[in-house]
């Protein structure tokens, strides 16, 4: 709940703020995603991109989550609730008959950027031109929380928030070797 009021107070705080240009905001998460990154201080594995973003963005040094399997994360992390506060802490829990509906006070991050003025998007495209947005949430969201997958729709000077959800390292069978190599050349192609 204190992230969600830290957001609320964010959101407050650029509203308020209306003649300091906005940034234009780009959240990636990753699931299972470890932190061997040049920039977390990985000595062995060279991550120059990661870095260069990391060094411009904010990084998160001593951030964990609070369940063991990627869609109660996502819920946790676009709502800033404990998913047992929003009962969304089953995985794959919300469906189907069983709809899980969050309370009225809970507000997922796209739609405070929303209602601050900012155009937002999730996913994107990978080269092969297949979506790589994630919306595997544990609970009903509007589907008016992402004005699209791209900011390519917004007015001129638009802040955008766009939310890269990206499918991490859960390969049953494979190693983590092969795993890695097929991954990278379906997501961003054979000139990686």
């Amino acid at each position: 709940m204190n992230s969600l009021v830290l957001s609320v107070a964010l959101v407050s705080a650029m509203l308020g703020a209306e003649s300091v240009s906005r940034p234009n905001i780009v959240w990636i998460i990753v699931d299972d995603m470890s932190a061997n990154f040049s920039c977390y201080g990985e000595k062995t594995i060279r991550t120059p991109h990661v870095d260069n973003l990391a060094a411009q963005g904010t990084r998160f040094a001593k951030a964990f989550v609070t369940a063991p399997v990627c869609s109660p994360c996502r819920s946790a992390l676009v709502t800033g609730c404990y998913q047992t506060t929003i009962g969304a802490h089953n995985h794959r829990s919300g469906r189907g008959e069983i709809k899980i509906n969050l309370p009225v006070q809970v507000v997922p991050a796209p739609v405070l950027f929303r209602k601050a003025g900012y155009y937002t998007c999730i996913g994107g495209f990978g080269a092969s031109g297949k979506r790589l947005g994630k919306t595997d949430y544990n609970f009903e969201w509007p589907k008016e929380m992402y004005d699209s997958n791209d900011w390519a729709g917004r007015k001129p000077n638009q802040p955008f928030f766009m939310q890269v959800q990206l499918h991490g390292g859960k390969y049953r069978g494979q190693g983590p070797s092969k795993a890695w190599q097929n991954r990278v050349r379906q997501e961003f192609g054979a000139n990686t």
